[in-house]
């Protein structure tokens, strides 16, 4: 039993620190990964892996688009437009430009 706790604390804090990780290059302006780099850095972390079992974390992550062994292509922000265009966003605020969603906000948070 305390093996399989072991194992699920494992996975989950590499699924976060790989989260960060792609999160931190998201926000950089980095398109795309070399899969390399990656498995580098969380290898560094103390995280035995390697391209291949990497794929299959990076499989339905929301900042990814697509990843094979050799580069992982991340979510852009005009992926992200496009998501909230079609009706991903948040209610009524899909496909409204982000400045304008922010000067929104803080308009109604500064009112008395």
């Amino acid at each position: 039993m305390r093996a399989r706790e072991l194992f699920e604390d494992y996975a989950q804090n590499l699924e976060s620190d790989l989260n960060n990780l792609l999160v931190g290059a998201k926000g950089n302006g980095s398109e795309a990964l070399n899969t390399n780099d990656l498995v580098d850095q969380l290898n560094q972390m103390g995280y035995a892996v390697n391209n291949q079992s990497i794929l299959t974390l990076l499989t339905g992550n929301p900042n990814v688009t697509n990843a094979t062994p050799t580069v992982i292509n991340l979510q852009t922000p005009s992926d992200d437009q496009a998501g909230a265009s079609s009706g991903g966003g948040q209610g009524g605020t899909a496909g409204k430009d982000p400045a304008a969603q922010v000067s929104d906000m803080a308009q109604k948070a500064t009112k008395i």
